[in-house]
């Protein structure tokens, strides 16, 4: 059972109408119980099947989201909040087709532990910051593009034994019937991605497996960069890593 409310809801409207082609302007502040606010000003056309504006979701805490697909993941999501916004450009009048400018979006205080930890031990997820900026999309040509990824203290712990990968276990999803991904058509032109550049800085991985002498791997600190990433691959990426094993071993490429 999943349960939450939402307080100081207020809607604003002016000249409202299913009739008039022009947009007319709207106006939605809602707060969460726990702090979030989502915030909505925009213009909608019934008749044109159009809508334009701007949509803000701040200090969202990912808690309560997690609560209500806790039943699916093995994971638990500790702490964690979240920040999105962006302009955007929707028409539904014949074929769907949607732009998104100037979009943002930030996750802070992220801390990802197992719900069974004596059957994932020494396994977790955790950053300060992941913050991702302009961001663009659009449906008519099949494109993102963005500016910067930038990823402050990343923690990340978990083993390998045998065939078992405990971070693999940690994000398996078990979805209800009928929830899986439709397989996307063989003619379906693919999405392009265009990634300006990463940035890890200050993370650390802590990792255990048979394979290596000493077993456990304390990796840290860890610094990486990369420019210009496409997806599909294409061109050339200019990257970069700094990183000390055990305290024993340097590596800088």
């Amino acid at each position: 059972a999943y349960e939450s409310h939402w307080n100081g809801l207020q809607v604003q409207v002016q000249n409202l109408s299913t009739v008039f082609e022009e947009g007319r302007p709207f106006s939605v502040e809602i707060e969460a119980a726990d702090g979030g606010k989502l915030q909505w000003t925009g213009e909608i056309s019934v008749p044109l099947g159009q809508s334009t504006g701007r949509l803000s979701l701040a200090d969202l805490n990912l808690h309560k989201l997690w609560l209500y697909a806790e039943p699916w993941l093995a994971f638990e999501l500790k702490e964690g909040q979240l920040l999105v916004e962006a302009d955007y450009q929707l028409n539904w009048s014949d074929v769907l087709s949607y732009s998104i400018s100037d979009g943002h979006v930030a996750l802070t205080g992220l801390d990802i532990v197992p719900k069974a930890p004596g059957q994932l031990a020494d396994t977790a997820v955790s950053f300060t910051t992941l913050d991702i900026d302009n961001i663009t999309v659009d449906s008519a040509t099949q494109k993102v593009t963005l500016n910067a990824v930038t990823l402050d203290t990343l923690a990340v712990s978990g083993w390998m034994e045998e065939s078992r990968i405990s971070l693999q276990e940690l994000f398996a999803v078990d979805l209800p019937p009928g929830a899986e991904d439709e397989e996307e058509s063989a003619d379906e032109v693919p999405w392009t991605v265009a990634l300006n550049k990463v940035l890890v800085s200050n993370s650390r991985v802590r990792w255990r497996s048979g394979f290596t002498d000493p077993q456990v791997l304390d990796i840290q600190p860890l610094e990486a960069s990369l420019e210009h990433l496409n997806w599909p691959l294409s061109g050339d990426t200019k990257m970069s890593l700094d990183l000390s094993i055990n305290e024993q071993a340097n590596i800088n490429v």
